[in-house]
């Protein structure tokens, strides 16, 4: 299993609203996309992104880490960091999932 398909995979286990475009040349360059509002695919969905920080706030606890960098949630990083992935905001609703 690919990185890639490994993280598409276990977002949406955890209802993650993703979207395979099938081609990163097509689509910002990005392996996958990770969709900040609700798609409707499952009952499951949640919104794990939040351009404006309303509803998922970036923290820096004591120790200073950061949780929930740049308004994504801290679930998402944790799936994707060990596979060498990262995201990135492309629009205030749209992230990019970039290896």
């Amino acid at each position: 299993m690919t990185p890639t398909y490994e993280a598409f995979s276990k977002l949406k286990e955890i209802g993650a609203s993703v979207i395979d475009h099938g081609d990163p040349d097509v689509q910002w360059g990005a392996e996958f996309i990770l969709s900040a509002e609700l798609q409707g695919y499952s009952e499951n969905e949640v919104v794990l992104a939040d351009y404006y920080h309303e509803q998922i706030t970036e923290k820096v606890d004591d120790e200073g880490h950061i949780h929930n960098a740049f308004g994504i949630d801290e679930k998402v990083h944790a799936i994707l960091k060990p596979l060498g992935l990262h995201a990135e905001w492309i629009d205030a609703g749209t992230i990019g999932i970039y290896a």
